[in-house]
């Protein structure tokens, strides 16, 4: 059971065939839309129907918690080998109580998705400040083409211009792991200057003019088409829309840098997500449970994690793994050229009712600002942590 079926087709296919060649099992694929997949987890895990195979976004995701404190789903710790990842791709997000229930097979970074062919045209160089980022989009703009093209239709891609701008305004001057833990502790809370600054982007840069007509008429997959059509020039989005975008046009040659909201003479800063992968539901029939482990550790093998990390474009946990790609290289080189900020989503208490991503679409209508909606947020977050630390 999945959400990624669309980015991953490729190496989910050769995932099914060779679980079944290999091993005579059988995987009927389920396959949910992002925005429903949260609550259909939910939905099927009330009525005791989860599958025995599941891609979970985290650990401290709002549905998948609850599984573990449940017991609905089993530690990998002893089924899947460790040893060949990267210690973050076992630990972040994937770990409860000392056990791992998923593991990172890969890090896709979030930033700024852009067709070299647009920017050749409209003679524009790769931005590396926030001062060069506005004189691009300004330029672009003048030549009567979209600056980024924004599917705000699907909120979740929206949040991604939040998400880049908390990691440089709020977070940039912590480690990733240190800032996390300051959000977990209530020491960093979300209504800050530099969350407010962050999230305030989205409003900005539509007042600006950058992006296309009706931001939020559109969603991701039309957005992709805008920017392997030349109709835009920028996306802004994570590393695994590469292969949707060339998807749309092969001919396309899309490249990849930072969002860059630095300033003049200061590295830009860039998202590494982590914290998602398959989990495996505790099976009590010892024949489907059997299968299931062979499923699951098949899923981790080299060749079928180097499928993945191609369909993906992202940066492959597991050390064997090797791919010889242009855009994945591209993208690596920022890993070490930039400061690597994680999403500011994985220090935040679990069960807020305020949907952080709809809300982003109320901050691009101006229905909201930015420092409303968070004051609300932060006073949900540290109820909420204060519940928790009662609970504990």
């Amino acid at each position: 059971m999945t959400w990624s079926y669309a980015d991953r087709k490729n190496s989910i296919d050769l995932f099914i065939k060779t679980a079944l060649e290999r091993h005579n099992v059988k995987i009927n694929l389920e396959n949910f839309p992002t925005a429903q997949y949260n609550q259909t987890v939910k939905v099927r895990a009330s009525a005791n129907e989860l599958p025995e195979l599941l891609e979970i976004h985290s650990i401290t995701s709002g549905y998948a918690l609850p599984l573990i404190e449940q017991s609905m789903l089993l530690p990998l710790n002893g089924i899947v080998n460790f040893d060949r990842f990267i210690p973050d791709a076992v630990t972040v997000n994937t770990t409860a109580d000392g056990k791992t229930y998923c593991i990172t097979p890969q890090a896709p970074l979030i930033g700024l998705l852009y067709n070299k062919k647009v920017f050749e045209e409209c003679g524009v160089s790769v931005p590396k400040d926030k001062e060069e980022f506005e004189q691009v989009c300004n330029a672009i703009k003048a030549k009567g083409i979209a600056p980024i093209a924004m599917g705000a239709k699907d909120a979740w891609s929206l949040h991604f211009i939040a998400i880049l701008g908390v990691a440089e305004h709020a977070l940039k001057e912590y480690s990733s792991t240190d800032a996390i833990a300051k959000l977990k502790s209530g020491e960093l809370r979300v209504n800050s200057p530099g969350f407010i600054k962050g999230f305030s982007l989205i409003r900005e840069f539509y007042e600006k003019g950058w992006f296309q007509k009706n931001p939020l008429g559109t969603d991701v997959n039309a957005a992709c088409e805008m920017l392997a059509n030349g109709q835009a020039a920028m996306h802004i989005n994570g590393t695994w829309q590469y292969t949707p975008i060339t998807q749309a046009n092969p001919e396309a040659d899309i490249g990849f840098i930072p969002l860059p909201l630095n300033e003049k003479g200061t590295k830009s800063t860039v998202v590494a997500t982590s914290g998602g992968g398959l989990a495996l539901k505790n099976i009590e029939d010892p024949e489907k449970l059997e299968a299931a482990k062979k499923a699951i550790q098949l899923y981790h093998d080299v060749d079928m994690l180097t499928a993945l990390i191609i369909d993906m474009k992202g940066i492959p946990t597991h050390m064997d793994v090797k791919v010889e790609d242009k855009f994945i290289a591209e993208a690596s080189a920022f890993l070490t050229q930039c400061v690597v900020q994680a999403n500011y989503e994985s220090g935040l208490q679990p069960g807020h009712k305020t949907n952080r991503q709809t809300e982003c679409q109320s901050i691009l209508s101006g229905k909201r600002t930015a420092e409303d909606f968070l004051n609300v947020y932060d006073q949900e977050e540290q109820e909420l942590r204060s519940a928790a630390q009662q609970n504990s």
